[in-house]
């Protein structure tokens, strides 16, 4: 370890999956290491295939292989005796936010700035009990935030008319979603030849995320279905990314008689050259905080269609819009990519993710925390 380094952060992530929240703090991270930064990143929980990469100046803590939760109870108490300093602490889920925000509070860990980003719209998303146990981790675990993000404005909004004492206690800014637009450059050269063979005959569609429920992956295969039907038969879609809901939408492609159209191909550690060789891109989801694929999407194809999940998806320029989360709306907006020219996205992408470089979104943070 580099004796010179004089600025501590710290990351605390449920576990090493990189989705869309995890390649976020990815970037930070990479960030911070370019900074001079020491930072300890700490996984609750630990897959072997989670993708984070070696990276100067950073030490990886698994602190449970196979449990989440005893993870967070491991970590609770390894703080507490240890009572380690930091610079600077990061955090992207509100679990992760209320344990070390709670540590902080009781100074078990002695942080400087406390930044959390919230990942997701807590109050759209869940309801019952599973909503009144994230009031009260924001209520015990937000004392001590410095800077508490949000991706959107209707994400602000959401979280303060449902928390309105959240403003009193600390500082709410509304930051768009980063991109990393170098490490992008070097991943989209890689090739692929999966879908070569299909592509000669057919128009491929792509899409990528966790195989669950809010990603409305069952809505896009519906539209697919009508899709060809009704206007061309030759149509092919390849789902990329794995998950608990894997087993259903298996089901659902042999139900609908789409073996031969629809692919499932699991978790891919590289997305770029899928979406870059697609003829079109779509973001399904039927709630998101912001969909971090739609920029990744964006950066490759200028055939792009998102659900307006979050958010600030209408205000992008140049991607189709599907206004409603079903499979006719989706159908149409799927009809309209297939049958224009959108060769002219291509300025409009570029400008709008210049814009989001992770550089420029870091260096917003510190500014905010006065670091």
């Amino acid at each position: 370890m580099n004796k010179s380094l004089k600025n501590k952060a710290l990351i605390v992530l449920p576990n090493n999956k990189l989705g869309g929240a995890e390649q976020v703090l990815l970037m930070l991270v990479e960030g911070l290491a370019k900074k001079n930064y020491d930072i300890d990143v700490f996984f609750l929980k630990y897959f072997t295939d989670g993708g984070w990469n070696d990276i100067a100046n950073v030490t990886y803590i698994i602190v449970d292989q196979k449990s989440e939760k005893r993870g967070f109870l491991k970590f609770f108490l390894k703080m507490i005796f240890i009572r380690k300093q930091y610079t600077l602490a990061i955090t992207s889920h509100v679990a992760c936010t209320s344990l070390v925000g709670i540590l902080n509070y009781f100074h078990c860990l002695k942080i400087k700035k406390v930044v959390c980003r919230e990942s997701t719209s807590i109050f759209k998303r869940f309801t019952g009990l599973k909503k009144k146990s994230y009031e009260f981790l924001y209520w015990i675990g937000y004392k001590k935030v410095d800077l508490l993000i949000c991706q959107t404005k209707f994400m602000k909004d959401q979280l303060v008319e449902n928390l309105p004492y959240l403003e009193s206690r600390t500082h709410i800014k509304v930051m768009d979603n980063p991109i990393n637009i170098q490490m992008i450059a070097k991943c989209s050269l890689d090739t692929i030849t999966t879908f070569d063979q299909n592509q000669k005959e057919n128009k491929i569609i792509v899409t990528a995320g966790r195989l669950i429920q809010e990603k409305g992956f069952d809505i896009l295969i519906k539209s697919v279905k009508l899709l060809i039907e009704t206007y061309n038969p030759n149509i092919c879609l390849y789902i990329l990314g794995e998950g608990p809901e894997r087993a259903k939408l298996e089901a659902q492609i042999i139900a609908s008689n789409l073996s031969d159209n629809v692919f499932l191909l699991g978790f891919q550690s590289n997305v770029y050259p899928f979406f870059r060789k697609a003829d079109l891109c779509i973001v399904s989801s039927r709630i998101e905080g912001f969909p971090n694929v739609l920029l990744q999407m964006m950066s490759q194809n200028v055939n792009v269609i998102s659900t307006n999940c979050a958010g600030g998806i209408t205000e992008i320029p140049g991607i189709i819009v599907a206004t409603e989360t079903t499979d006719i709306s989706i159908f149409n907006a799927l009809k309209r990519s297939l049958s224009q020219c959108s060769l002219s996205n291509r300025i409009l992408f570029d400008e709008y993710l210049n814009k989001r470089d992770s550089t420029i979104y870091l260096n917003n943070i510190l500014h905010e925390v006065n670091l």
